[in-house]
């Protein structure tokens, strides 16, 4: 029997996270972050997932409840299987749906139990298009009590909720690691799924296009098996780079900077940036578009660097700051200072309790 999160004199508020990812990506590790924190502000988390390793990371670190589902193929059969789990699960009143792919099927749940005072909470930490599906499941946040956003970017996206907030997810400030090269030519990251809205194609350009012999370094695996931009990104980037490019798969969570001077974000519409915030906390230099979440993470020439959005010349030449070991220093000094500030887990995981615990207190008003 898992043991109950109540402190004495008060009330946990049991609260569903429902999940539909089948691997372990940035939000699946804000996930569990913000569980591991978030116990002693009234809020008792609970899982529901089709991932195994997620459920089983979940009960190691949080020590609550994490039930499994069987993902079937097809989002209406996925959401039709969801409704059943969750018309069955009473026990939590909060539900928060952590990815839009199930928000369908909680909204139904909530509008078959109009008399149950359900809170419905979306947390956002995508921003689609409108024109895409994605974009269009949106719209049911309207449903929703709160909308619980990653950054302010994708709070301006989401007219269609009622109430949103904004609150950064938690990164864990790891030891200060050294800087790698004192040299000009530098290793640079590209971080995380390779699929074409990450626009890794604007960063093998940019390398190509300074004047610095620099190394281009990819370490990531493509999105649920999609090999043809992984081939794309290949063949491009040893026609430009030659044995200055690598690919790479994913590495150990704390290895995933080695050997990386900096790391560059080119994806212009990109929710918040995990991996900005994940490199500002190692110490890593970044460079960001000036569109998009990742921007909101950086202060130009501060804590990172920022590049005309999908100008590869501008990129190239802002390379060219990144080449004084004083200004990386910099850079990394600032950037370790900002992720004390801003992204510290038990601070951020308070946030999100609160928010959680106003949207229980407005239902019950």
């Amino acid at each position: 029997m898992l043991t109950s999160s109540r402190q004495p004199g008060s009330r946990s508020v049991e609260t569903l996270f429902v999940s539909s990812s089948e691997q372990m990506w940035g939000g699946e590790h804000s996930l569990l972050a913000l569980a591991e924190e978030i116990t002693p502000h009234q809020i008792d988390p609970l899982l529901l997932t089709c991932n195994q390793r997620l459920a089983d990371m979940w009960r190691n670190r949080v020590g609550r409840e994490a039930r499994i589902y069987r993902r079937p193929t097809g989002h209406l059969r996925m959401n039709l299987i969801l409704l059943l789990q969750l018309l069955t699960h009473r026990r939590a009143n909060t539900i928060v749906a952590f990815d839009l792919f199930v928000l369908p099927a909680l909204v139904l749940n909530k509008l078959l139990r109009p008399t149950s005072n359900q809170v419905l909470i979306i947390d956002l930490h995508d921003a689609p298009h409108p024109s895409q599906r994605l974009g269009k499941i949106v719209r049911l946040s309207r449903f929703c009590d709160l909308s619980i956003c990653v950054s302010e970017f994708v709070a301006m996206n989401i007219s269609h909720s009622r109430s949103r907030t904004v609150v950064y997810r938690p990164i864990p400030l790891p030891a200060a690691r050294p800087l790698f090269h004192s040299h000009e030519c530098l290793t640079i990251g590209v971080l995380g799924r390779i699929d074409p809205e990450k626009r890794i194609e604007d960063a093998i350009r940019g390398v190509a296009a300074a004047s610095e012999a620099h190394t281009l370094v990819v370490r990531g695996t493509p999105s649920y098996g999609d090999s043809g931009y992984y081939r794309q990104v290949l063949e491009m980037g040893e026609s430009l780079l030659g044995d200055r490019f690598k690919i790479q798969s994913r590495v150990p969570s704390d290895r995933v900077f080695d050997g990386i001077d900096a790391v560059i974000v080119c994806n212009p519409r990109e929710p918040s940036g995990r991996i900005v915030a994940e490199a500002q906390a190692a110490g890593v230099p970044v460079i960001v578009p000036d569109e998009g979440g990742a921007a909101e993470f950086v202060t130009n020439g501060e804590d990172g660097l920022k590049y005309i959005s999908g100008d590869v010349i501008s990129l190239a030449e802002t390379l060219k700051f990144m080449t004084s070991e004083s200004t990386r220093i910099q850079l990394s000094s600032r950037g370790r200072e900002k992720a004390r500030s801003d992204y510290d887990p038990a601070a951020q995981a308070k946030k999100y309790a609160d928010q959680i615990l106003g949207a229980v207190r407005r239902s019950e008003q």
